[in-house]
Parts: C-alpha cells; structure tokens; sequence
C-alpha cells in the first residue's frame, strides 16, 4: 500500500504537467512566428541585395523631379507623400573577362527601393511627417544626384540594368535572424517533446497504480469473505458439537 499514488496528488501533477505543455506549446508556435518574421523582416532584404552582387563605378547624368508628390502607405490609417527623383547613371558591365559595355539605367537606392511599386522613384521615404520624407529624399539626392559625379554601385548580373547604389547583403544581419529564432524553436520543441513523453509516463504510471489499487482491494475483499466464511464454519461446527 505505500507504494499507491495519492488521488489528489496525481491529479494536481498531472494539471503541472498539462500547464507545462501548454505554455511550450504556445513557445513553439512562437517561435515560429519569429521564424518567419525574420525571414520577412531581415532574412529575405539580407538575400535579396545578394544578388546585387557587382560592383562598379557609376556617373550620374541625368538628375529630374517630378512635380506631383508620390503617395506610399505607411501603416493602418497611415498614408505619406514624398518628392519623387529619377537620377540616371552611366556605369560598366562586365560580359565576361574581356568584354563589357557601358550601359544607361536609373539609379536606384537599394534593392528594397527596385522591389516596391514606387520603384519609378530613385529613393522614397514613407512616413506621414512629410517633412521627414523629404529630408531624407534630398539626402540621397545630394549625395548620388549631382551631374558627373560618381560613387560606387552595384549591378544584378542576371539583370544588369538593374543598379543600386546600396544593397543589404550583412551575413551577420542574416546568421542572427536565422540562427536565433531556429534555436528557439529548436529548444522549445525538444523540451515540448520531452514534457510531453513524461506525462505519458506519469499518466501509465497512475493508471497502473489504480489497477493494482483496485487488485488489492478484491484481495483484501477476498480474503474478508475468507475470514467470514471461516469465522461461519466455525461457529456451526461448536453448535453442532452442543
């Protein structure tokens, strides 16, 4: 009998167990959602300016505003204006070890810019402080858009008139967004899945502790009735010797 497993304590055990399971659980899914935020946020802009991956020397030629202010959406309820640049620039592609060619293209400020639908646009900034936008618009104007001058660039290969004066390519950005949020999720599976196999093994083992429980108390109901019958025997064995 001191072995048997106490009712309330099983049940409040098992309620420890259940809760634990529970909150990993919503861990894991988490960590999913983090997984793929990083992805979209950090991961994605990270590989995506890889293939961006020559560098040339670019000059600009041509600089022009358009009059009317470009419209971006900046969040729920949130809509912003900015001033619209096209900068054109002059730049060398590479055909193979001997030849090149000189191309023409519009200077764009990074390949998030080239991937938008404001990307007739060589820079944009979208907040609803309009003032800030252009700041940041003439920033990169004054620093890319004056005539002949030039600056570093880069080129996609497959697509060479394509050409950013920017390209977000940081391996550290991409091995922490991928690394961090994969070993959470990791972690989290792997205690989820060892909790969860324990509750198994406490819910067999209470299972197993109320059948002998219950194969104990026929025992003892058993040998009860043993007693009783001996005890009757007994008694009608003295009345027939009187």
């Amino acid at each position: 009998m001191s072995t048997m497993i106490d009712f309330s304590m099983s049940d409040r055990t098992i309620w420890r167990y259940q809760l634990v399971v529970y909150i990993l659980a919503v861990g894991v899914v988490l960590s999913i959602v983090i997984v793929v935020t990083a992805g979209i946020v950090v991961a994605k802009p990270a590989l995506n300016g890889r293939r961006f991956s020559v560098e040339t020397e670019c000059t600009t030629r041509n600089r022009t505003k358009k009059q009317q202010l470009e419209s971006c959406h900046c969040g729920r309820q949130c809509w912003g204006e900015f001033k619209c640049y096209v900068i054109t620039v002059t730049y060398v592609v590479h055909i193979n070890l001997t030849a090149h060619r000189t191309l023409t293209s519009m200077l764009h400020r990074d390949d998030v810019v080239i991937d938008k639908y404001y990307s007739k646009c060589s820079a944009f900034s979208c907040y609803k402080d309009i003032e800030r936008n252009d700041g940041i618009v003439e920033t990169f104007v004054r620093k890319y858009g004056n005539i002949t001058g030039r600056f570093p660039c880069f080129y996609d290969p497959e697509k060479p008139y394509q050409v950013v004066a920017n390209k977000h390519d940081n391996m550290k950005e991409l091995l922490v967004a991928v690394l961090i949020p994969m070993s959470l999720f990791v972690v989290t599976a792997i205690a989820y899945g060892v909790i969860l196999h324990q509750l198994f093994q406490y819910r067999q083992k209470v299972k197993d502790s109320n059948k002998n429980k219950v194969f104990l108390e026929l025992d003892d109901i058993n040998k009860q009735q043993i007693s009783v019958n001996r005890s009757n025997d007994d008694d009608g064995g003295e009345f027939f010797d009187t």
